[in-house]
């Protein structure tokens, strides 16, 4: 039980520190390596951050993660 409880606070937002002293852990990097896995609402989250730190970035227009489709010319 208290991985699963590790694991969904972790996926529902709570940060490593705040869980690592509900837990009673004394630091956090204890807590992430002991009761938790990655799991795929957390992968999926990160990429949404990068993504969007990327697009900050570079400009909506461009997205080099989509991949180099070429476009050809009219003619």
């Amino acid at each position: 039980m208290r991985h699963t409880f590790a694991t969904h606070a972790l996926a529902s937002g709570v940060d490593a520190k705040t869980l690592s002293g509900i837990l009673g852990h004394t630091n956090a990097s204890f807590t992430l390596d002991t009761y938790t896995h990655v799991t795929t609402d957390i992968q999926r989250a990160a990429s949404d951050v990068v993504g969007g730190f990327l697009k900050n970035l570079l400009g909506e227009e461009l997205n080099p993660w989509q991949g180099n489709e070429k476009v050809e010319p009219a003619p």
